[in-house]
């Protein structure tokens, strides 16, 4: 769990970048990074912050009087591909990774044993279901396997699975989500970024809910969530605790406490080796 914050200096959230102060919250304590410019000068000396090392050595400002901010509790799940990574992700704190191999290209299926190997790390392993990079036009056969892979990754231990399949003219898949979605049983199933590349976002939240899709990975349609907030907001409104949105795409600890201000999103998705 993190937390996003805004400063109650100005009475106001966060809604431009220059306002929005490059902080988070972890493990119950606010921190933000020592480099931050002056633009955030009146906040420090509202919440009276001091000095302190963060995760990996890192300089951070712990802030010792949150009643200067207004703190939101989210979750966050750290895109991870490898077991040392779910170790790191897991001692920070996150509450839970999505594993995946070949981040280079967006992620594919990981390895069985990979994943049962996360699993004994103790966090909640969202698995990804890809069988190979590309588009997200999936033959039958290849659904076959995707749902063969959600079985085997299911009894070695996976929480959930991250997941999806278009058709080509950039709609959802109903037929393949369906069988994904049943192959799954009572696990959770994500809808990742193939989200945003679809038509018609808010059509496509409705069937995603029809489906029985319980999460959902966007940037709102932007290269970065903090370039699409507002969507994420619209979003965020039209699910309506149905489905839940995850913010996702250049999250970072210098953007995340904006996000979570302006959208209200329930949870980040953030990889690993760019926010540690």
């Amino acid at each position: 769990m993190i937390r996003a914050i805004y400063s109650r200096a100005t009475g106001r959230g966060y809604d431009g970048v220059a306002d929005a102060p490059n902080f988070a919250y972890r493990a119950g304590a606010p921190i933000l990074p020592a480099h931050a410019d002056e633009t955030q000068g009146a906040l420090r000396r509202d919440m009276h912050v001091r000095n302190h090392r963060g995760p990996n050595g890192r300089q951070f400002w712990m802030a010792s009087n949150r009643r200067a901010a207004t703190v939101i509790d989210i979750v966050f799940e750290a895109c991870v591909e490898s077991l040392d990574e779910a170790r790191e992700a897991a001692a920070w704190g996150a509450d839970r990774v999505e594993l995946c191999i070949d981040l280079a290209h967006d992620g594919c299926t990981p390895p069985r044993l990979l994943v049962a190997e996360c699993v004994a790390v103790g966090i909640p392993v969202i698995a990804m279901v890809r069988p190979r990079r590309g588009d997200f036009v999936y033959t039958r056969a290849e659904i076959d396997v995707m749902c063969d892979s959600v079985h085997d990754l299911a009894a070695c231990g996976a929480a959930g699975f991250a997941t999806g399949a278009l058709r080509h003219e950039n709609q959802i898949d109903i037929a393949a989500m369906a069988r994904l979605v049943a192959a799954a049983g009572a696990l959770p199933v994500t809808f990742h970024r193939a989200f945003d590349q679809l038509g018609n976002a808010d059509d496509a939240l409705e069937t995603l809910v029809e489906l029985g899709v319980r999460r959902v990975l966007t940037s709102g349609g932007a290269v970065r969530a903090v370039d699409g907030v507002d969507a994420l907001r619209r979003l965020v409104d039209r699910a309506a605790g149905r489905i839940e949105i995850i913010a996702a795409g250049g999250i970072r600890s210098i953007n995340v406490d904006r996000i979570v201000a302006v959208t209200g999103v329930p949870a980040v998705h953030a990889r690993w080796s760019a926010w540690r």
